[in-house]
């Protein structure tokens, strides 16, 4: 959200424009008992686990990741 509010430089505008990304490309992730969201953070964390692995390892450390 701040990045847009720093883009349009009016938050009503910036918060409509969110609602709208979300309600276009997100909505399906927010269906179901949350099931997609759970299924894009695993993949997530795979591919970070896959291509950056030292940045997994810190947020292992951390408690971010499984």
């Amino acid at each position: 959200m701040g990045f847009l509010y720093c883009q349009f430089r009016d938050e009503d505008l910036a918060f409509n424009f969110f609602v709208a990304i979300i309600n276009k490309y997100m909505k399906q992730l927010f269906e179901h008992d949350l099931e997609s969201l759970k299924t894009a953070f695993y993949q997530i964390d795979r591919l970070i686990a896959i291509f950056l692995p030292d940045l997994a390892k810190v947020f292992k450390v951390k408690f971010l990741m499984k």
